[in-house]
């Protein structure tokens, strides 16, 4: 995998840290994997999980939320992520 080229490994990242580019608002952080690939403004301005990656990689991220909203989320992300290989 080292071979291909990051924008091409369709891997998404989410940190903990919420590691956001500061000169940017909210939706240009979440549409920048979009914008790299070319995706045009008006289609960015529609997805909420922006470059649907095949694997999406998550840095604990239910540990700050309140036990009723970690609940809520939890059942988000699994209605989110495949079922498996």
């Amino acid at each position: 995998m080292t071979a291909v080229p990051i924008e091409k490994r369709n891997v998404g990242m989410v940190f903990q840290s919420y590691a956001l580019f500061a000169n940017m608002t909210v939706a240009d952080n979440i549409g920048y994997g979009l914008k790299i690939r070319g995706v045009a403004k008006h289609e960015r301005a529609s997805h909420a999980v922006a470059i649907r990656p095949r694997i999406p990689l998550l840095d604990e991220p239910l540990t700050a939320l309140a036990a009723a909203l970690r609940d809520r989320l939890c059942g988000e992300l699994n209605r989110l992520l495949p079922d498996g290989p």
